[in-house]
């Protein structure tokens, strides 16, 4: 056989090198998709590893909506340029999209309503395009484009939906269906693609508390766990709905729960708080009780499980209305640390190795306005003050493919904020005056916005009136929003807004592309110095054999 020519050689080498350098990119960066990052809700982070992780934190850019955020963010490519995007809703009802890399705006949708609830990002109708699932207070629930938020489907049910949405197979028919619960008392299951309804049933006032979802008894059947406004956890079964067990606490539910094996007998537990002041730990298969521990206040957060301090057993961290971060035993609910905030904490807690030390942390807001990074010690890492409650769980992942995690939240004085852990993080602040004085928005004055607080938001219902309110209460203050001198009209549901902003992030050379090129350049010179070496050596051998 003819030898290969080097010729022929450094052709093919570069060729090849040719073809990556037009080819697409792909970019190997993590999601983060829907409510606590898990249909489980355990909420911890526990696959990447960040060589340049910081014991720091600093301000990567900011964004003024205007409102109130108690929208927890996705983050995802949903509209397939390579890049995340974050994806949250505002009370002053707006779906939003930013770049994350410089909080551009790429679009909004307008709904009737403030929206609470969290977004899920999921392809709905296999078109290989990412698609936004959530609910609002005009009663809705949303599918919309993520390209570009055009609106795919809307389901109505008979109230506000606070509740944040679990999507998965649920039934088992192959197709993905939609969980959610809606202030009218429904729990629905909707149809993904076209948003239908599959089943719905009736389990008494929601709040916030959205379904969590395993298969609790090894049938292979997913079921539900969510909690009620009649002091009710239950656990439904997939396919109808039916109830499997219920299991009453002393007050209401407004968290959600997490489902995890926390005391490792291979079984899976219930853990979730109630406002009346207590953690419970549930058989999750019977709902029968295995362990509760008291605070000293409500508890609205929803726990977050994983083993923290590497000890071979599982903890729990969750937040209490007493100020107070918990970190538990999962077999027993024993306090293992405590860590005080100034204000309460209704702010559901994230577990990661933020600083790359191999010990998790927990990143959770305060209703004093600030985020705490603490150490399995509960030791302080970092903390950054923002001028408002921060009532929902923070986003964390590398946005921006930097090697460092960033930390992605909003906050009650309606700014969303990126923070950076990298130390040469510039700080880019983007402010939107215009949208503070939208006349569009759904809530248009300071007595609406005070009717929508005391009775629309569960994280700041007044603790007095906790202990006595009643399934009729609750959906009697839920309607009035709409109903009475202060009520908003529900508004026509407008078409996304397409916003074309540019600064100077943008305008700046991609760093990363140069890089890129630089490698395969590199490699480039690497093939030829090697095929000059296999040419030589080939020629060398074939005179050899020629004598």
């Amino acid at each position: 056989m003819e030898p290969l020519n080097s010729t022929k050689i450094i052709s093919i080498a570069t060729l090849l090198t040719l073809l990556i350098l037009i080819l697409p990119q792909t970019y190997a960066f993590d999601t983060w998709t829907t409510y606590q990052n898990d249909i489980r809700h355990v909420s911890a982070i526990t696959d990447p590893q960040f060589s340049n992780a910081t014991k720091e934190v600093k301000l990567k850019w900011r964004y003024t909506i205007g409102l109130q955020v108690d929208s927890a963010p996705a983050i995802a490519d949903v509209d397939n340029d390579r890049k995340l995007e974050i994806i949250i809703g505002s009370f002053d009802g707006n779906l939003y999209v930013f770049d994350s890399e410089n909080g551009n705006i790429l679009w909004k949708y307008k709904t009737g309503g403030g929206i609470i609830s969290s977004p899920a990002i999921i392809d709905v109708n296999n078109d290989s395009q990412l698609d936004i699932i959530f609910g609002s207070d005009d009663t809705y629930v949303y599918a919309l484009n993520g390209n570009n938020g055009t609106l795919i489907w809307k389901f109505k049910t008979g109230n506000l939906v606070h509740s944040s949405p679990t999507i998965t197979d649920i039934n088992n028919d192959g197709s993905l269906e939609v969980a959610i619960g809606s202030g009218d008392g429904y729990l629905y299951v909707l149809d993904a693609e076209d948003g239908s309804e599959i089943w719905k049933k009736n389990i008494g006032s929601i709040f916030l508390s959205s379904p969590a979802i395993a298969d609790i008894n090894n049938d292979n059947i997913l079921e539900m766990i969510i909690g009620t406004g009649n002091f009710n956890i239950l656990a439904l079964k997939g396919t109808d709905g039916n109830i499997l067990w219920n299991y009453t606490t002393d007050n209401v539910i407004l968290g959600s729960a997490a489902i995890a094996d926390i005391d490792n007998d291979n079984n899976l537990e219930v853990v979730f708080g109630s406002t009346d002041f207590n953690i419970y730990a549930l058989d999750a298969k019977t709902g029968i009780l295995k362990w509760s521990r008291e605070t000293e206040d409500r508890i609205i957060s929803t726990p977050a499980i994983y083993d923290i301090n590497n000890d071979d057993t599982t903890e729990i961290a969750i937040g209490s209305g007493d100020t107070h971060l918990y970190i538990l035993n999962g077999s027993d609910g024993e306090i293992l640390n405590t860590y005080t905030t100034e204000d309460e904490i209704i702010s559901s807690p994230v577990i990661v190795d933020i600083d790359n030390d191999s010990y998790m942390d927990i990143i959770v807001g305060s209703n004093d306005g600030s985020i705490y990074a603490i150490d399995s010690n509960s030791t302080e890492l970092w903390s950054f003050a923002t001028d408002g409650k921060i009532v929902t769980p923070p986003t964390i992942l590398d946005i921006d493919n930097d090697g460092f995690l960033d930390i992605i939240f909003g906050s009650y004085d309606g700014k969303l904020y990126i923070l950076s852990t990298n130390p040469d993080t510039e700080t880019l602040y983007l402010e939107d005056e215009e949208n503070n004085d939208d006349s569009e928005t759904s809530i248009n004055d300071e007595e609406d916005i005070a009717t929508a607080t005391n009775h629309l938001v569960p994280a700041i219902i007044n603790k007095d009136d906790m202990i006595n309110m009643t399934d009729q209460n609750n959906t009697d203050q839920s309607e009035n929003i709409y109903n009475g001198s202060n009520a908003n009209p529900k508004k026509e549901i407008t078409e996304p807004t397409q916003i074309n902003t540019e600064n100077d992030m943008t305008k700046k050379t991609d760093i990363k592309t140069y890089a890129r090129y630089l490698v395969i350049f590199i490699i480039l010179i690497l093939l030829t110095f090697i095929t000059f070496k296999i040419y030589r050596r080939r020629t060398g051998i074939d005179s050899l054999l020629k004598k």
